[in-house]
């Protein structure tokens, strides 16, 4: 075992699992002056917790979700952009400047 001031791992509420200690404000079920919360109150509180926790989560997996959609469709976009620039050829011209057919372009030779 180590010492309480060597420890790393985050501080969790002994009455509600939240990230506080448990005399802290922020714990909701904490004693007060009416006296300490009643099983009922304390699984409420709990339940409510898990929700929270949970809202956030999906939260951020919706954010981490729109930033991977944004980014597969600016490289399908740009994707689409050089397969057009390959599909178009860059030395185009008119049907009247055509070689015949005993012409032929040196490009054009293999």
């Amino acid at each position: 075992m180590h010492s309480i001031n060597e420890c790393k791992a985050p501080n969790k509420c002994r009455n509600c699992g939240g990230p506080h200690r448990s005399d802290s404000r922020n714990c909701l079920a904490r004693s007060s002056s009416s006296g300490p919360v009643s099983k009922d109150q304390l699984k409420t509180i709990r339940q409510m917790g898990q929700r929270e926790y949970h809202a956030k989560a999906r939260a951020e997996a919706a954010v981490i979700r729109a930033e991977v959609a944004t980014t597969s469709v600016e490289r399908l976009q740009s994707t689409d952009q050089n397969n057009l620039r390959a599909i178009i050829p860059t030395n185009e011209m008119a049907m009247s400047e055509a070689p015949t057919e005993g012409e032929i372009i040196p490009e054009t030779q293999l």
